[in-house]
Parts: C-alpha cells; structure tokens; sequence
C-alpha cells in the first residue's frame, strides 16, 4: 500500500483518471495559454502604439520650435504672453465701482 501524499501535494499531483476529465484539462491548460499570449500581444501593440504617439509629439514640437512656434517669447525673453480680457471700467455694475473706489 503506497502512502498519500501530504495535503499539499495532493492537489498539485492530482490528475483526472477519465479521458473525459483529461481532454477538458488540457482544453482549459491550452484555452489559458492563448489567453496569456492574446494578453501579451495587446500590450505589446499598445506599447508600440505609445512609442509611436510620443514620436509623433516629439518630432512636431521639434518642427513647431524650428519654424519659431509662433511666440516671441523665443526672440526676447523679456516677453511674458499670455491671454487677458480687456473689462472697461465704465461697464462694470454700479456697486462694484463704489467698492472699488473706497
């Protein structure tokens, strides 16, 4: 009489005696193992699609500071820019030139 394996082992060890048992095993070991190479393929194009996108921006901004990209901050950097609004005083609310005014 041979001894059984520790509990532990018993799981790892344990195989399907049926032939039914076997061919759904191996049907879910290979069902896994296309998954994990899918898996793998998909990551692997959404890196390259990354590397891709950052080259992309990399050389637009190369050509954009070549032809001066539009700001004269690159000619004098004395020259801050930036977007403002001009308000008129006279077409602010009453109460909010009182206010101002104290």
């Amino acid at each position: 009489m041979k001894p059984s394996p520790p509990p532990y082992l018993r799981f790892i060890t344990l195989r399907p005696s049926s032939l039914l048992g076997r061919i759904a095993l191996y049907a879910a070991g290979l069902i896994a193992l296309v998954a994990g190479f899918l898996f793998i393929g998909v990551i692997l194009i959404a890196g390259a699609l990354a590397v891709v996108a950052m080259l992309i921006l990399r050389w637009w901004f190369k050509q954009k500071s070549k032809r001066g990209g539009g700001t004269a901050a690159r000619s004098d950097p004395t020259i801050i820019e930036g977007e403002y609004t001009i308000i008129d005083a006279d077409a602010r609310p009453d109460d909010q030139r009182r206010s101002d005014e104290r």
